[in-house]
């Protein structure tokens, strides 16, 4: 990083600021603009710019308290490949002088050269190294402390090296790993990902990993305790992210080999505040928008009247983004499509809904322009890889999916390699997001103007790992025994594929664990010519074993039916017949369940929830579009289910929507004033009425 100075005349603004060097040779060194500036004038001078906290941060030994005054103090921060990063240590507490007073900014995120190839990473202001190193394991980093203090992400403010236009990186504030490490009163403004590789995770605990495999071929499990992100503020996002964005995290790594994965203990997000509202676009005179993607509506085309080359976006909503900037674009139902990607926008079209956006680059084949997404979600709580978790007390404003949040494992078919997801893709395939969770509550929450509150989208495998079968015939008990440690739990779920009698197939529940390298599930005994021992394929189900929804106060965004949000079930055989709602509880399992067999999640409490649209409005707010039909919750793929004493007051109708479930208790879930809302399943109260009724009639008749 250098800083220019001692330019005069017309490009004086333009010059004398920080750049980031590239292609250096003893006697010179670039520097890249972004746009073509004046000559410069006058004696310019250029100076390295030396990073005295970074410095400082990378002497100071372990269990060091680091206190901050008031000021900005400016660090290169970490990334896997990253320039002069540096890392924290076990045991440091690193305490400003208060959210708003003391400043940490994130600076020189941009771009590395490694040989000849250029490599778009993922900076934290904070971080550390969380993947291993060959058989080596990544060190926890016990005890760390990061409290008072606000971490400015500034992922608009990054260099360009050899990019002509923005800066391709992902910018977050912390990521850590290990037990008993706090983010306590942290302010996060300016975070986001401009790269199509990189969704963005701003606070981040890696609670538990199994990515290491030792010399032997077997895993390595890491699993912590006690960590958690509390009374930390999310706001301000940077307006142009290209990706998802996940603000608070807590997540694990899998073995890509043997697909084991670990869980923390007691890991927590509590009282924190997510607002995703984004800053107020230059020359724009509406209210600063929220980050929910906008749906396009008729006009939208491939071509426009400006220009046959120029695609032109029409939104059903006002979009009040700002012109000359790049915005994410997406074709949910035709990955093919030509909208998906990063492209440049320029100028608004004849009123507020619609922009012209040069699609130039776009990889797209077809001009499929019959759903087009403006925008990139933001996520705001995301948790797996955990048992006794707790979320709760968190306020969540104007993001896509409030959470927690879970995707699903999507790994390959026995024998093919993972292909690499299309842009329309790959925000539903985030391992850091997708492993199982064996229990957790999530109570007291406050969800305004989102698509989804509480949202786990599971029921995905992960890829395939090769075993020896056999069968008891006296018992009926299957046995698997594994090369490797499988670190699996009686109760999870497999999917058995290849084995030497199709009758072993299909989605099961492991029934015990004799051992580390074995584990069990039920058939029927006595089959007499199923004796034949071979070896199968078997993979791991995403799921939640135990989970409780509790309390917690959900105000959908007023989506009318024409507009994009969560997958509506059943899901259509074709994408172009998929419909969208959004819903104040997911539990999904992708249709896994249909499959037949265990269901992907085990046990499920949904109790004292209230759901409503956003201040309770229900008639259309916006012009040209319905009324809101977002309904309370989609359910399926659950064994044993629970929904009492929640409150709901919406448009939708059915209200909750549930599929493949095993045993259900639906009980005393009413409207506003009281009234009962029935449901498929017999409602304990419903009964007792109907009892009561027809006890008359029995009276009456006599």
């Amino acid at each position: 990083m250098v800083q220019i100075s001692g330019v005069t005349g017309a490009g004086a603004g333009d010059w004398n600021r920080t750049f980031g060097i590239y292609d250096v040779i003893p006697n010179s060194f670039k520097i890249a603009f972004g746009f073509l500036p004046a000559l410069p004038e006058g004696f310019p001078t250029a100076a390295r710019v030396t990073f005295l906290f970074d410095e400082i941060l990378r002497v100071l030994p372990l269990y060091t308290r680091v206190n901050l005054g008031p000021g900005t103090f400016q660090t290169r921060g970490y990334a896997p490949q990253g320039v002069n990063s540096w890392q924290p240590k076990a045991g440091q507490k690193i305490v400003g002088a208060g959210m708003g007073v003391t400043t940490l900014q994130l600076v020189g995120a941009a771009v590395v050269k490694v040989g000849s190839d250029l490599v778009e990473q993922h900076y934290h202001a904070i971080g550390m190294k969380v993947s291993p190193t060959g058989t080596t394991p990544a060190t926890p980093v016990d005890g760390l402390e990061i409290s008072d203090l606000t971490i400015d992400c500034n992922m608009d403010g990054q260099p360009l090296r050899e990019q002509s236009t923005y800066t391709p990186v992902a910018c977050g504030a912390v990521r850590v790993f290990g037990s008993h490490c706090g983010i306590r009163r942290v302010k996060i403004i300016n975070w986001g990902t401009k790269t199509l590789k990189e969704g963005c995770f701003v606070l981040s605990i890696i609670d538990a990993s199994a990515a290491t495999t030792d010399g032997s071929g077997q895993p390595v499990v890491q699993e912590t305790t006690g960590s958690g992100i509390e009374d930390c503020v999310a706001i301000q996002p940077s307006p142009n992210c290209a990706r998802e964005t996940t603000v608070l995290h807590i997540g694990g790594l899998k073995n890509a080999q043997n697909q084991a994965q670990g869980f923390a203990t007691a890991p927590f997000i509590r009282r924190n505040f997510v607002d995703g509202m984004l800053p107020q676009a230059p020359l724009v005179t509406l209210p600063p928008p929220s980050s929910l993607p906008i749906t396009s509506g008729p006009g939208t085309s491939t071509t426009s009247d400006f220009d046959p080359a120029t695609a032109l976006f029409v939104g059903r909503r006002p979009h009040n983004r700002g012109v000359d900037t790049w915005l994410r674009f997406s074709n949910p139902r035709d990955p093919a499509s030509k909208w998906n990607g990063y492209f440049f926008s320029f100028l608004t079209g004849t009123d507020d809904r619609s922009l012209y956006v040069n699609l130039t680059g776009s990889q797209g084949t077809t001009d499929d322009s019959s759903l087009v997404i403006l925008g990139a979600e933001i996520r705001a709580i995301a948790v797996s890889s955990c048992a006794e978790a707790v979320v709760e007390g968190n306020h969540i404003y104007n993001c896509w999916i409030g959470g927690p949040y879970a995707s699903p494992l999507f790994d390959p078919p026995v024998g093919e390699p993972t292909p690499l997801p299309t842009l329309a893709e790959e925000e539903r395939r985030d391992p850091l997001n997708a492993l199982n969770i064996r229990s957790l509550i999530v109570r007291n929450n406050f969800y305004k103007n989102v698509a989804a509150g509480p949202y786990w989208n599971m029921g995905g495998v992960s890829g395939w790992v090769s075993d020896d079968i056999g069968y008891n015939l006296n018992t009926g008990i299957v046995t698997i025994t594994t090369i490797a440690k499988h670190h699996l739990w009686a109760g999870a779920r497999v999917k058995i594929e290849g084995a030497p009698d199709v009758r072993y197939d299909g989605v099961r529940e492991i029934l015990a664990v004799p051992s580390e390298n074995t584990f069990t599930y039920q058939l029927a005994p006595g089959q007499t010519d199923l004796t034949e021992d071979g070896s199968c394929y078997w993979r791991v189900v995403s799921g939640i074993d135990y989970l409780t929804i509790d309390g917690n106060i959900i105000e959908l965004a007023d989506l009318d039916e024409t507009e994009f949000a969560i997958k509506e079930y059943p899901l259509a055989a074709n994408s172009t017949a998929q419909t969208y709602r959004a819903f104040g509880i997911v539990v999904g399992d992708n249709e896994l369940s249909a499959l037949a067999g265990p269901y992907a999640h085990r046990q499920v409490f949904i109790r004292n929830n209230k759901v409503r649209y956003v201040d309770g409005q229900k008639a259309p707010t916006v012009a040209n579009l319905g009324p809101p039909v977002g309904s309370a919750m989609q359910l399926a793929g659950i064994k044993q289910l629970h929904v009492t004493h929640n409150v709901i007051d919406l448009n939708a109708t059915p209200k909750l929507r549930t599929f493949r479930i095993g045993t259900a208790r639906f009980f005393h879930n009413t409207r506003p004033d009281g009234d009962i809302i029935p449901h498929r399943y017999d409602e304990p109260e419903s009964l007792a009425e109907d009892a009561f009724i027809l006890s008359l009639f029995e009276r009456r008749r006599r």
